[in-house]
């Protein structure tokens, strides 16, 4: 117990330190703190389910119990996880929400107009029912 604690407060340090000096210049720090710790703990909890989902399916669990092996089965875990929540970090705000793919994409791009609290209530004001 003390070791699983031990491990996930010192990723929980390293990826902050990390995530500080890899981070996109135009990303906010601690943003990109979150979006690398949920990207890298979603993408290692979805490799390591469908992994030992077909583990399971094959009828070879037993690869597990040699610590070689299991070394190697969490490596592959990580390893992409790792990598999918770097790039994550590492793309520009713009490119990140708007999933746009070139600056040029942005051209002529303009902010929805701004609603006050009247405008978005008026289609109800208008039915009646406020």
């Amino acid at each position: 117990m003390v070791w699983y604690v031990f491990s996930t407060v010192a990723m929980l340090i390293g990826s902050g330190l990390y995530v500080s000096s890899a981070r996109h210049a135009e990303r906010r720090p601690v943003l990109a703190y979150l979006i690398f710790v949920t990207s890298l703990l979603g993408g290692e909890a979805v490799l390591y389910s469908v992994g030992v989902l077909l583990l399971l399916l094959s009828g070879s669990e037993h690869f597990l119990e040699e610590p070689l092996l299991a070394g190697l089965f969490l490596l592959a875990v990580v390893v992409p996880a790792f990598v999918f929540a770097r790039q994550k970090i590492r793309r520009p705000p713009w490119m990140a929400v708007r999933g746009k793919t070139e600056p040029e994409d942005l051209v002529g791009w303009e902010p929805e107009a701004v609603r006050t609290p009247a405008d978005a209530t008026r289609p109800l004001r208008r039915a009646g029912l406020v």
